[in-house]
C-alpha cells in the first residue's frame, strides 16, 4: 500500500536533482499506444521517449491485461 505515493516522492526528489524523470501508469500508457496504432501514428517515439529517461517509474506494472502485445511493449522499453 502507498507504493505509488512512495514512487512519486522518490521521482520528485530525483527530479529536484536535475535528472530527467518520467512517471507512467502502464495501463494508461498501453491504452494510448493502442489508440495511436489504430490512428496509424508511429509508436517508436513513445518507446524511445520513455527509454531515454534517467529514471522511469512504471506505476501499476502487472495490473494491465497481460496480452502478448502488452508484454512485448513493456519489454521494449
Amino acid at each position: 500500500m502507498g507504493k505509488t505515493h512512495l514512487a512519486a516522492a522518490l521521482a520528485n526528489r530525483i527530479l529536484e536533482q536535475g535528472a530527467h524523470v518520467r512517471f507512467c501508469n502502464v495501463a494508461e500508457w498501453l491504452n494510448r499506444l493502442r489508440d495511436e496504432l489504430c490512428d496509424g501514428e508511429p509508436v517508436e517515439e513513445r518507446l524511445d521517449g520513455l527509454s531515454a529517461s534517467d529514471l522511469l517509474v512504471l506505476d501499476d506494472l502487472g495490473a494491465e491485461k497481460g496480452t502478448a502485445w502488452a508484454l512485448e511493449k513493456v519489454y521494449q522499453v
